[in-house]
């Protein structure tokens, strides 16, 4: 609850209001940091409400306020905030709605004045603001909906983000202050919050994907993508963006060196070109590659596997090629056009088998395959790699309740795989015939 009203500042206009919120900065600047959850609240408040009164009569002055402000050092206070959200007890502060009101008065500031987002990137604000992202309390924060939501955390977050983002988008040279201290880093350990922030996310991807400066920083930015498309969530969001899709257009037809770009790039294609289509209405403009849902003809069985499980996964392999089935699978790791080549073999297959592990569930060239595989609406063959692994989130959503084949116990594997065989001669309509070694 505010302790203060407008009726205590003593301005009369925009200019008076503006040296009043000047002389409580000041107050400010000599408190240290470690008293910020207990001595600022007079002060702080008083500047919050010159800023609420600015906005409502002087709206058009909002961005002389910033300026000033940014002169007077209100970076240099708003970094004693950040230094104190990382402590338990900033969030039992009975007056923390008073600091959240000021670091939304951040957040629409840093939207009109350049001077203050200037100062941002010279400070260490970027620093602290990534800290406080990757401190303990914001790893298990639930932001889901409803009252699991710490309203505390979240909206701190929240705000934090959205102080980034005008930083980076009014002042360009910031992104480097910003990769310096891991700031990308910390934005993709946050990919599975809410809509929003993962709104946010997006945008930071784009602008560190549209004026590119090295393969290193592409690589980070359409990995970030990849796996924000993931979300079905997302892929309407992403979709809607004919920035983003002139961009992954721009750079599908460039040649990297780095395997990884073209593997996060087209995966990307993979999982939002429908979306593509159905909100820009561009199918005209999708690369060749991506454009058609044909299925070109129907050659192998496709193993699809984790490397962590690729020594069981040669033995199902082995197994097949013993009965003459014909088996398409990555022994090598592709190398070039790798996703690509995958789509060929995903849309060349019968039937792909699925072989379910940890390792598969948290990969992102895994999660591609098999998508792309039930896009294709091929049979899928889950196969059980581990002892006691239970199919979850996008994988067990993609399983299902479709029988398991269990492989991991020897005791077990030639009776799962005669039953596989069975399944792709009698369900697929494909002969096999097996032979001695």
């Amino acid at each position: 609850m505010l302790l203060l009203d407008a009726r205590t500042l003593k301005g009369t206009n925009a200019k008076e209001f503006i040296a009043e919120a000047v002389v409580h900065l000041n107050a400010l600047k000599i408190i240290p940091a470690e008293d910020f959850t207990t001595k600022v609240i007079d002060d702080l408040q008083a500047i919050c409400y010159v800023y609420r009164e600015i906005s409502k009569q002087y709206f058009s002055e909002r961005k002389a306020f910033g300026d000033e402000m940014a002169k007077e050092g209100l970076v240099d206070v708003y970094c004693k905030v950040a230094s104190a959200e990382t402590t338990e007890k900033y969030f039992e502060d009975p007056y923390h709605e008073n600091v959240t009101y000021a670091q939304t008065m951040m957040f629409n500031l840093t939207g009109v004045s350049d001077e203050l987002c200037k100062i941002i990137g010279k400070s260490n604000a970027f620093e602290l603001l990534v800290n406080k992202m990757n401190s303990p309390q914001f790893h298990n924060l639930n932001l889901g909906k409803g009252k699991n939501i710490n309203q505390a955390l979240f909206y701190s977050l929240k705000t934090d983000l959205g102080i980034i983002w005008n930083s980076l988008r009014r002042i360009p040279e910031n992104k480097y202050k910003f990769r310096e201290v891991n700031g990308i880093e910390a934005l993709i350990s946050k990919v599975n919050y809410t809509l929003f922030i993962i709104k946010t996310q997006a945008l930071f991807s784009l602008a560190y994907a549209d004026e590119p400066h090295d393969e290193k920083e592409l690589h980070t930015a359409f990995k970030l993508l990849w796996r924000l498309s993931f979300a079905a969530p997302n892929k309407p969001i992403l979709g809607q963006s004919e920035k983003l899709f002139k961009t992954m257009n721009k750079f599908t037809k460039q040649d990297f060196t780095s395997s990884e770009i073209k593997k996060s790039l087209h995966g990307t294609w993979l999982e939002l070109c429908d979306s593509f289509k159905e909100c820009l209405n561009c199918e005209k403009d999708i690369p060749e590659q991506y454009s058609t849902d044909s299925l070109m003809g129907n050659s192998h069985c496709m193993i699809s596997y984790s490397w962590a499980n690729q020594k069981l996964a040669l033995r199902i392999k082995e197994e097949m090629q013993m009965r003459k089935i014909p088996v398409w699978m990555d022994v090598e790791k592709m190398e070039g056009d790798v996703l690509n080549k995958m789509a060929d073999a995903v849309e060349n297959s019968f039937a792909v088998i699925i072989c379910l592990s940890d390792a598969y569930k948290d990969s992102a060239a895994c999660r591609s395959e098999a998508s792309y595989a039930y896009k294709c609406k091929k049979p899928l063959i889950p196969v059980m790699m581990e002892d006691c692994f239970q199919p979850k989130g996008w994988l067990g959503i993609l399983v299902g309740t479709s029988l398991y084949y269990n492989l991991f116990r020897n005791s077990e594997f030639q009776q799962s795989i005669e039953k596989i065989i069975a399944f792709i001669d009698k369900q697929l309509n494909v002969k096999s015939t097996k032979v001695s070694k």
